[in-house]
């Protein structure tokens, strides 16, 4: 039996991506439109990620819907940002500082909320810490 494949790719993708090695990244910074625009072209790809509140958050969700209906796609999921800060560095939901977990635990439902709001029926998250953040407990 032949099984219809689905796949999806995070709208950070078509922008500029960065890394450890190269931080400003490795082309320069893409308009949303033009990110959308490119993942319309590519054969297969109907699903977008997002992270809230890098991707999309309150002050674009709006206009990142109708760019998804503009370009016939559809969110998949969006997921909290809890990591690429340095306040996350030793952990967010699974922090030991009361104050960076509360931070990320109402990210974390901020991000339920703008799944909701854009339409995607799943949020993800990774609860990840560093073998030095769980190893620390001062």
């Amino acid at each position: 039996m032949r099984r219809d494949l689905k796949f999806s790719a995070g709208i950070w993708v078509f922008g500029p991506p960065k890394d450890r090695f190269c931080p400003v990244g490795y082309r320069d910074a893409r308009p949303l439109r033009q990110r959308f625009e490119q993942a319309s072209r590519m054969k297969g790809l109907k699903r977008i990620e997002f992270h809230y509140p890098s991707e999309v958050s309150e002050e674009n969700v709006d206009s990142t819907r109708k760019l998804l209906a503009k370009f016939n796609l559809e969110p998949v999921f969006v997921a909290p940002r809890l990591f690429g800060e340095p306040k996350f560095k030793m952990g967010s939901l699974c922090s030991i500082n009361d104050n960076i977990r509360s931070e990320a635990i109402q990210r974390a439902k901020a991000a339920v909320d703008m799944a909701k709001k854009l339409g995607a029926g799943s949020v993800i998250n990774s609860l990840s810490a560093t073998s030095k953040s769980m190893s620390n407990t001062g």
